[in-house]
Parts: C-alpha cells; sequence; structure tokens
C-alpha cells in the first residue's frame, strides 16, 4: 500500500463499494468493475444477520451470488446515510467502516434499514458483517 490510510480515505472507498454493486445502471458483470478488483479481496466473505451469505467461496462466488439477488430484485437501491472509520495500522492499511444505509426497491415495497461493519486488511475489503430491520 503506497499511501497510509487515513479515516477519511477509509470512509470514501467504503462508501463507494455496495453502491457500486448494488445501484443502477449495473455493469453486465460485477467481478470487472474497478472498484471491485482494487478494493474487494479474492477472499471475502459476508455474513448477513449472523449468517454467511452464499458459501464462503471468496469475492467471485459472492458476486456471482449477489448478481442473482439483483436480478430477482432490479430495483434494490442502497443510499449511505452515515459513515464511521477507525484506522488500526494506517501503514498496513487495516481497519473498520461502519456503514448506515437505507435500502429500497424491495418487490414487497418494504424499506430497510442497514448497519454494515466492513474489515479492511492491507488496503482491501475482507470482511461484512451487516444486521438489517424493516422499516
Amino acid at each position: 500500500m503506497a499511501t497510509p490510510l487515513t479515516t477519511t480515505s477509509l470512509k470514501e472507498i467504503a462508501k463507494s463499494i455496495y453502491p457500486s454493486i448494488t445501484n443502477k445502471p449495473r455493469p453486465e458483470s460485477l467481478v470487472d468493475l474497478p472498484i471491485v478488483q482494487k478494493y474487494l479481496s479474492p477472499d471475502f466473505r459476508i455474513y448477513h444477520d449472523s449468517k454467511p451469505f452464499g458459501d464462503g467461496g471468496g469475492r467471485d462466488a459472492f458476486l456471482n451470488l449477489w448478481s442473482k439477488f439483483l436480478t430477482a430484485v432490479p430495483d434494490l437501491h442502497m443510499e449511505i446515510v452515515d459513515a464511521i472509520a477507525e484506522v488500526d495500522d494506517a501503514e498496513r492499511g487495516n481497519g473498520r467502516v461502519w456503514l448506515y444505509s437505507r435500502i429500497t426497491g424491495f418487490p414487497d415495497g418494504k424499506e430497510k434499514e442497514g448497519v454494515d461493519m466492513m474489515t479492511f486488511e492491507n488496503g482491501v475489503f475482507v470482511e461484512s458483517r451487516d444486521v438489517q430491520r424493516i422499516l
């Protein structure tokens, strides 16, 4: 990692990842997004409401499953409402970001709010743990 991580830079990176892979317009292949290639670890894992999302097979397996989910929920939209960042080791690029978001576009008209704790190691997003509730 060339430039030491700051809370500001980490927040900006984190705030751009989920909207890039969720909101329209979306590319045909999420795997090819530059932000995904740069910041999402090949070993990425995600836990939704304390359960693994998918089979834990890493970034490409997650994005494949996420693409299928977006096909089923094509109007899904995530608005980042707030973010808090903490840097543990600026030189190594280690830290966490807590995102607070509003999620809309569900077929039944429900809206949700979510909190994601995003863990970064060596400058890349390695793990997400989220909880959501229906508004």
